[in-house]
């Protein structure tokens, strides 16, 4: 990223409220890799977090959060008959913002190999511009929302790191690959 950028233009599609999962399912054997987690257009439209919160606090066990640490991949299911990409549905903006102020573990949990972490940070990004035309779509994000995305995940990440033992040096790997993935650094 150019300092002093007003924009950053996206052109990693994103995906659609259904596309990590339908490829994770079509996916050939020895290739489903990570866990996805699938939130329901009923826990959207609810704003019921509690699913989430459960599975992924502290409270879940060690042993579960390390089976969890970079290795999800984030879904919403219900949405397929849009053409949106999940980050323009108001519905998933608010939910998704909700549970970033409530327990933004996305650097800990999300996996850095596909493109769900971009979509998370696309919806809870105040300032986005899409740009629409026959044969792509562009994303442009202010840069310093995804900066922001990624320290208001440092406390987190740290927090369940040591809850899990790891060394506070595989923190600071993990947040600078986020900070990589984001192309802040």
């Amino acid at each position: 990223m150019k300092t002093g950028a007003k924009h950053q233009a996206l052109t990693r599609n994103a995906g659609k409220a259904n596309a990590m999962l339908e490829a994770w399912a079509n996916a050939p054997k020895g290739f489903k890799t990570g866990i996805v987690y699938v939130t329901t257009r009923r826990e959207v439209e609810s704003l019921d977090t509690s699913r989430f919160l459960a599975t992924f606090r502290p409270e879940a066990g060690a042993k579960e959060l390390w089976r969890l640490r970079s290795n999800v991949h984030f879904a919403v299911e219900g949405y397929e008959g849009t053409d949106a990409e999940i980050f323009e549905i108001p519905e998933v903006r608010e939910f998704y913002g909700r549970l970033h102020q409530l327990h933004p573990c996305w650097v800990y949990m999300a996996r850095l190999d596909c493109p769900c972490l971009h979509a998370v940070a696309l919806s809870v990004a105040p300032n986005i511009t899409v740009c629409r035309s026959s044969q792509s779509l562009r994303v442009h994000a202010h840069p310093g929302d995804f900066g922001e995305f990624v320290l208001a995940s440092v406390e987190t990440l740290f927090g369940l790191d040591r809850a899990v033992g790891i060394p506070v040096e595989a923190s600071v790997r993990s947040l600078s690959a986020a900070a990589r993935y984001f192309g802040i650094y």
